[in-house]
């Protein structure tokens, strides 16, 4: 059970496309800094 109400869910997806973007920003930002 999905307590978000699966991926039908408009919030969660929303939710979901933050977490990936905040994910890829971080990375990108440790990418930098590594070098």
């Amino acid at each position: 059970y999905n307590s978000f109400g699966g991926n039908d869910n408009p919030m969660h997806r929303e939710v979901m496309n933050l977490v990936t973007f905040i994910e890829h920003t971080i990375g990108n930002e440790y990418d930098r800094q590594k070098y």
